[in-house]
């Protein structure tokens, strides 16, 4: 199963394509276009529906222009393109 798949790609720390495979399956399950995630996959690492849609997350390695690529293309969809970083100290409300 897509499941399992995507469990095994985790244990053997290959994450983005994990995260790539869990939200390619999500966005089938829950009726979302593929279309964003599989135009920014060749430029990024790893790219997946975010929570239970319909906005798409896409991550690169350090260094590598791929989010540049991929936002330029989502910029050209109806909706907002949001550039963030991952944050590792937790989340707080201000």
């Amino acid at each position: 199963s897509m499941a399992e798949l995507v469990a095994d790609l985790a244990l053997e720390g290959r994450y983005a394509e994990a995260m790539t495979v869990n939200g390619l399956a999500f966005s089938a399950a829950l009726g979302f276009s593929p279309d964003p995630a599989i135009e920014a996959m060749p430029h990024v690492a790893g790219v997946s529906l975010s929570g239970t849609g319909p906005s798409v997350v896409a991550v690169d390695d350090p260094g590598g222009d791929g989010l540049d690529r991929a936002q330029a293309l989502w910029d050209e969809r109806d909706g907002r393109t949001w550039r963030t970083t991952t944050r590792t100290d937790g989340a707080r409300l201000e």
